[in-house]
């Protein structure tokens, strides 16, 4: 395990390094290359780990802390401590080191990963600054919260991983031991913007509130008053709450979901456009169809025509 201290006090470990060869053979097939594990492992109340890396590695690290407390540094920056329920994603070729706390040691699941999905994911996703608020350039860790349930996915998937990697190496269970590591680095923004962290339980709770009512009411036209009173909130905390959980305010949040479910109709039913713009609470055909197209990119006639191709999604900008 080159330079990972470790100690008999680590009470379970599970520990797979694929071999040399066998990455070499498959790593860069077109199949994995977008993810490909170089190691993977389990380590519980593990005392004493302590891994400093004064060059780093070829690899990205990733480590969810399910127990206890560790530290980490990177590049030199002072130490970050990391708690349960948190993810530390260090990235490659850059210095760095890790240890778990002395008094209540850390569980963790690990892999030392590498490919496009992480590049992209390390090029596009927001780091975590240091302490010190200095721009952390190339070398930014990810340090997020995620919740108990994307918790419990993720610990799910890696069982599957040891289950693989139990068995004799084959190349299909090669490739579908990186495309479950790539679905763990997907999940991971999706669920940090979720976290608790980022939203008291009681706002959580007012966002699925109203964004239950929207659902309920999708062929309605409704208020923000009316969502505020079915969130139990104010109009201003729910827009507030809105803006951290979507970047949209919820009267545009409610309106792309009905563009969104608009955009079904026109693909799969006769109704001409103005029944559909009806259907979902707006009398107005002309308003609804440049609506329509400031967020698909095309007119719902456009649309129509040709549908492939194009995004209609909440999340598009």
């Amino acid at each position: 395990m080159g330079d990972i201290k470790r100690s008999s006090d680590f009470h379970k470990e599970c520990y797979f390094r694929i071999p040399a060869g066998f990455l070499a053979q498959y790593s860069g097939n077109p199949l994995s290359e977008f993810m490909v594990v170089t190691h993977i492992g389990y380590f519980s109340k593990a005392k004493y780990h302590y891994c400093p890396r004064k060059d780093g590695i070829n690899e990205a690290v990733f480590m969810y802390c399910t127990e206890g407390h560790g530290l980490y540094s990177i590049d030199g920056n002072d130490n970050q401590v990391v708690n349960p329920g948190q993810i530390i994603i260090l990235p490659p070729l850059i210095p760095h080191s890790y240890i778990a706390s002395d008094h209540d040691p850390w569980t963790i699941y690990w892999m030392h990963i590498k490919g496009s999905i992480f590049d992209s994911f390390h090029k596009n996703w927001s780091p975590v600054l240091p302490k010190s608020g200095k721009s952390p350039g190339r070398s930014h860790a990810h340090l997020v919260s995620i919740p108990d349930m994307t918790g419990e996915r993720i610990k799910d998937i890696f069982k599957q991983c040891f289950s693989i990697l139990d068995m004799p190496y084959q190349w299909e269970d090669f490739f579908y031991l990186c495309q479950l590591a790539a679905t763990v680095i997907t999940l991971i923004p999706r669920a940090a913007k979720r976290s608790v962290s980022r939203l008291s339980i009681n706002g959580s709770r007012g966002i699925e509130a109203a964004v239950s009512y929207m659902k309920n009411h999708l062929k309605e036209a409704i208020t923000l008053e009316e969502l505020a009173a079915s969130a139990n909130f104010s109009s201003s905390y729910l827009a507030q709450l809105f803006r951290e959980y979507s970047s949209y305010s919820p009267v545009e949040y409610f309106l792309r979901m009905k563009i969104q479910a608009a955009a079904k109709d026109i693909i799969f039913t006769d109704l001409s456009i103005r029944e559909i713009a009806e259907v979902y609470g707006i009398d107005d055909p002309y308003y609804f169809s440049r609506l329509f197209k400031k967020i698909t990119g095309l007119s719902p006639v456009q649309y129509r025509k040709n549908p492939r191709g194009f995004d209609i999604r909440l999340d598009k900008r």
